[in-house]
């Protein structure tokens, strides 16, 4: 399986199921192998999406979260057009997601400014809907299914955001937590762990990362009150130059930039990580004083 994301169509091959069959039948709006490559379609422009603003480097974590947490249902399929002799059908879907609920989410907040976004899309309570158009087309032999979808990214731009908001701190926290155990498995000793008294005190890691988390959320309620004194041009503007902050904040507390500070050798597992969330934590406070200059 393949995808490619140009101006807004994604494009994905994938082994149709049940080759034979298909082949003589032809393609269908609602068939296992199509509606297995639009839903693939959907999640890697989320993916897509996510890398653009945080960081290829940071995606899977992140999207497996999502995946896990977030459903997203194509129902009300109809088919506008069939093309017997290119073995082609295009289609017409509804796209769906119940957004989670979330402390301190405010759901008023999103649904002003999903109205002033362009697109389809409509959040009642927690249910998102948007629509989706796509085309079906069937190889020769039966074997391959290619599908071209369009219209769906204003949808799975708010799923992807709302997912961010989410499940970003999470996400990073098990990647950092991932990579410090593995440093730290490397470099321990065994006779040291076995004869460590047990400890009581608070772990310092854990202590940085829900700092980071306090941070964060307090940057997100900064943006979304920014923005909602905006116009739409100035929405795209201070979107924009977020996702630039968050690539230099990426940079800036990256383990090779700590670690090059260092003259005599940096130190290792976790306490090169309390330097990168040290680091994440100061500058997302400082954007946040930024941001809260601008609700004025």
């Amino acid at each position: 399986m393949h995808g490619l994301m140009r101006r807004g169509v994604a494009v994905i091959v994938t082994m149709a199921l049940g080759a034979c069959s298909v082949a003589e039948e032809g393609p269908t709006c609602s068939s296992e192998a199509a509606q297995s490559v639009l839903t693939q379609v959907l999640w890697d422009s989320i993916e897509q999406q996510f890398s653009a603003s945080a960081g290829a480097q940071n995606a899977k974590p992140y999207m497996d979260l999502a995946r896990a947490k977030m459903q997203i249902q194509v129902s009300g399929i109809t088919t506008t057009e069939t093309s017997k002799d290119i073995r082609q059908v295009r289609c017409q879907a509804t796209l769906s997601s119940t957004l989670p609920e979330a402390p301190n989410a405010d759901f008023a907040l999103l649904r002003t400014a999903i109205a002033n976004e362009p697109g389809n899309v409509r959040l009642d309570d927690r249910t998102l809907t948007g629509s989706v158009e796509y085309r079906v087309q069937l190889s020769d032999d039966g074997t391959t299914t290619r599908v071209e979808a369009r219209g769906f990214r204003a949808f799975t731009d708010v799923v992807g955001g709302v997912a961010s908001v989410l499940y970003i701190n999470e996400a990073q926290e098990k990647a950092l937590a991932a990579e410090s155990a593995a440093k730290g498995n490397q470099s321990s000793s065994a006779t040291a762990a076995s004869s460590a008294p047990e400890s009581h005190e608070p772990d310092p890691l854990k202590l940085a990362f829900e700092g980071y988390e306090t941070a964060d959320k307090q940057l997100n309620e900064a943006y979304q009150a920014a923005r909602a004194f905006m116009a739409d041009s100035e929405r795209t503007t201070l979107r924009d130059q977020q996702r630039e902050w968050i690539k230099q904040r990426d940079t800036e507390c990256s383990e090779e930039k700590i670690e090059a500070s260092y003259k005599d050798g940096a130190p290792g597992g976790s306490a090169i990580t309390l330097e990168i969330v040290g680091c994440k934590t100061t500058m997302t406070k400082d954007r946040t004083k930024q941001l809260l200059t601008l609700k004025g």
